[in-house]
């Protein structure tokens, strides 16, 4: 199949005019693009087949026309495991949106043992006027485990009912330009059990979400990750926590250990306010450095205001916290600034609203 798609393209190539070759330079060009031969999908069924299709023949284009509407774990569970060559998924219009209802015990993507696979403007969106029942921890909506070079760009996800994007044992993950909303429990959460590393995280929205942000543990030894340039504004909001032994700490950014070699650099984090929260003092946090086993972590350059709890804490036990620095963030209007036992802050940071930094823009 995928042969004859490069013959199908050469023929086209060689029958329509090409930009290089028009003879009148006033003419209309004709670019034909790869992504115009795509697999099409227009609902669950379609979908999966344009999956089989990936994975049989190496078709690297998938495009959405119609809304992916999913009603049971039956018509949906899409598997994306063992793909090993290059995926692009991405929608002909914003309006075709992966969408969820009735069932929420199941993810909606499965990506295990892949490489090399591009999510590009898409939308997931549970749609359901409540959270998962009393009890019941939904799954993720998109799961990533033990694959590498995964990209989500411009994607957003709103309402999920579960986290929204979980990643495990995986590296050269990128989350970029995207936008993480509303979730009933916590929108993106990394962990590590063997290796998780080399992760970027950059110029992303998260607002509103029940629980956490982000959640990173990362313990490899060479590449960094970094999460950057990215706005959180009022996470944390409704207390949904991953596990908690009341009093249950929580944070718009929490970093968990064993992590090492990760620089979280010039964020906004704002908000972090409930008032039904608050008054139990279950305060949330801008960034929550928690346990133990954390090394060679850069904060820097980041802006934390408005947090009901701590701009920056740190959480027991207090053990192997080695090579944290906290450097040059303007720090204001937080329940307490700093709350950080066994890390020693540098002197260049600031603590009200009309101080500069000379590392900001």
């Amino acid at each position: 199949m995928y042969k004859l798609l490069s013959i199908l393209i050469l023929i086209a190539l060689l029958v329509l005019p090409s930009t290089y070759a028009q003879e009148d330079p006033q003419a209309p060009s004709e670019n034909l693009s790869l992504e115009e031969f795509a697999c099409i999908a227009k609902d669950p069924q379609s979908f999966k087949d344009c999956l089989i299709e990936a994975k049989t023949t190496g078709m690297p284009f998938i495009k959405i026309t119609a809304p992916i509407i999913c009603q049971s774990r039956n018509d949906c569970s899409f598997d994306m495991s063992n793909l090993k060559s290059f995926l692009k998924i991405s929608p002909k219009s914003p309006e075709n949106k992966f969408i969820r209802k009735t069932d929420f015990g199941y993810s909606l993507i499965n990506i295990q043992n892949s490489v090399e696979i591009e999510l590009t403007g898409l939308t997931f969106e549970d749609q359901s006027d409540n959270g998962c029942p009393l009890g019941v921890i939904c799954p993720a909506f998109v799961s990533v485990k033990n694959s590498s070079n995964i990209k989500f760009d411009k994607v957003t996800f709103q309402k999920t009912q579960g986290i929204s994007l979980q990643i495990i044992d995986s590296r050269g993950i990128s989350i970029l330009n995207s936008a993480f909303k509303d979730s009933y429990r916590s929108a993106v959460n990394i962990t590590a059990k063997d290796f998780t590393e080399k992760i970027k995280i950059e110029n992303n929205l998260f607002e509103n979400n029940s629980g956490s942000a982000l959640t990173f543990q990362s313990d490899v030894l060479g590449n960094t990750s970094t999460i950057s340039n990215n706005t959180f504004i009022n996470n944390h909001s409704k207390g949904a926590y991953e596990d908690c032994v009341y009093p249950c700490t929580g944070a718009q950014i929490k970093v968990l250990g064993p992590t090492t070699n990760l620089r979280i650099v010039d964020n906004n984090i704002s908000g972090g306010t409930n008032t039904a929260l608050d008054s139990l003092g279950l305060y949330s946090s801008g960034i929550e450095i928690g346990g133990q086993n954390i090394k060679q972590t850069m904060l820097y350059c980041n802006e934390i205001s408005g947090n009901r709890g701590s701009g920056i804490v740190q959480s027991p036990p207090f053990t192997n916290i080695v090579g944290v620095l906290i450097s040059e963030n303007k720090i204001w209007g937080n329940g307490l600034n700093l709350n950080i036992p066994t890390a020693t802050p540098d002197t260049n940071n600031c603590y009200t609203q009309e101080c500069k930094l000379s590392c900001a823009n």
